[in-house]
């Protein structure tokens, strides 16, 4: 059973998700932006990574879509996730 199971619905829940995420995140070279502590960066070469975050919600701006793929097999291997597709107004 994951910690956000365990913890659904507790005050300290949203915290631990936060640290959780922030921990995978870095071991993958996102680096938490400064300004925006809802947004992480990742440069390598000419492939980058832009993702933030708002609550449990994930928004991935990729180079390319070999690396939105690789992001979200990272992300399926640690959480149960629903991809819901392309943002729209």
């Amino acid at each position: 059973m994951s910690i956000n199971q365990t913890l659904y619905g507790l005050k300290q829940a949203g915290h631990k998700w936060n640290n959780q995420l922030d921990e995978k995140l870095k071991s993958h070279a996102y680096q938490h932006l400064l300004t925006d502590p809802c947004a992480y960066i990742q440069c390598d070469g000419e492939d980058f990574g832009i993702m933030t975050i708002w609550i449990d919600n994930l928004l991935l701006f990729m180079s390319s879509d070999a690396t939105i793929d690789h992001m979200k097999n990272v992300l399926c291997s640690e959480w149960q996730i629903t991809d819901l597709g392309e943002p729209t107004c």
